[in-house]
């Protein structure tokens, strides 16, 4: 039996909690957890594709520093990780904030001692496209790689990291006392819808339920936890009744890029360790991702021109409701970025008036 913490009139869930509740008491705790577990140290930057596949052992074997708040000719860092010629910068973002072609930059000018350098963004949102492609050449002309991350894969290595079998009770009580901060005292939005759901026409169809993924406007919503397709009168079965887990999000300039496959090939090969990802890849997404290019080139043809695209790499799609719930008939098309929670769908509530 355990009592109740209050701060002041503030209920308090989470050590990291008694604190403030801004970006740097969000950075000092990431900070903490990667210098007291070289396992999810080692998880950060495979995810992030600032180190190789497997780096645990590399860090367990090489002594390793976390820095916080660290002042150098270039200003301050919010997050650096070092050990043996590498240093790594994490540039942490909360909320809907975005690292400046500036901030980023600055790195390129600091007098670093070290062979490697790399900076990681970290985001709630994807990094922004005309961020990265103004400042991921210039990068590396001066050998920093630019690497993105963003909060949800924060809290997928967590979740990763409770089902390891080496946790002692207390590391596993902290992780929870993290993930209970991030989720109660940030307006993080670590998702920013419940159920996503856009109309879907035959050929959208068959890229859903045999490619697991499904593609937007580059506004479209970044972390739905599910999304839900709206069968079009050209489907077999119109209507909304499946869906399907947001597994990743993913932005590109260009669905015509002849490198965007291996691309995305190289990024799903460091999650290797999670076995659904790499089978999710060699199954189904690396089909997807080609059916809709193949899309893109018909529209191509056309003299359409899709330019930047939202990507969605799903789970496997199931059955959310047992019938399919149809649109009223003043409702001829379902808005952009419409959605609802998993209840409304479940209670029928498919109405215009209350989409966000």
């Amino acid at each position: 039996m355990t009592g109740h913490l209050f701060v002041g009139e503030r209920s308090v869930h989470s050590v990291f909690a008694l604190g403030k509740r801004n970006e740097d008491a969000l950075s000092y705790a990431l900070g903490y957890l990667l210098a007291h577990d070289a396992a999810l140290c080692a998880d950060f930057l495979r995810v992030s594709g600032v180190l190789s596949r497997r780096p645990r052992r590399q860090l367990r074997d090489n002594h390793y520093i976390v820095r916080l708040q660290q002042h150098d000719d270039v200003g301050r860092m919010d997050v650096v990780v070092e050990f043996g010629q590498l240093s790594v910068v994490v540039e942490a973002k909360i909320g809907s904030g975005q690292p400046t072609v500036r901030q980023l930059l600055k790195y390129s000018r600091s007098q670093s001692l070290y062979t490697n350098r790399a900076i990681v963004a970290l985001t709630r949102d994807p990094l922004d496209r005309k961020v990265r492609s103004s400042t991921a050449a210039r990068l590396a002309e001066r050998d920093i790689g630019l690497h993105e991350l963003q909060w949800h894969h924060v809290l997928e290595m967590l979740q990763r990291r409770l089902r390891a079998h080496d946790l002692t009770p207390e590391h596993e009580l902290l992780l929870r006392h993290f993930i209970s901060f991030f989720k109660e005292d940030y307006d993080m939005r670590y998702y920013d819808v419940e159920v996503f759901i856009q109309d879907v026409n035959q050929e959208n169809e068959e890229i859903f339920e045999e490619g697991w993924a499904y593609v937007n406007r580059p506004h479209a919503h970044s972390a739905p936890i599910y999304f839900a397709p709206y069968f079009t009168k050209q489907c077999s079965t119109p209507g909304v009744y499946r869906a399907a887990r947001v597994l990743h999000v993913e932005e590109a300039d260009d669905l015509h890029d002849a490198a965007l496959i291996e691309r995305m090939k190289r990024f799903f090969a460091r999650e290797q360790e999670d076995a659904n990802v790499a089978d999710n890849w060699k199954k189904h997404w690396e089909n997807g991702l080609k059916m809709i290019i193949r899309r893109a080139n018909r529209a191509r043809r056309r003299g359409e021109q899709w330019g930047a695209v939202k990507l969605y790499f799903l789970g496997e799609p199931f059955s959310l409701l047992d019938a399919p719930l149809r649109k009223p008939k003043n409702f001829p098309q379902i808005p952009t970025n419409y959605s609802r929670t998993i209840e409304q769908l479940k209670q029928g509530d498919l109405t215009l008036m209350m989409r966000r």
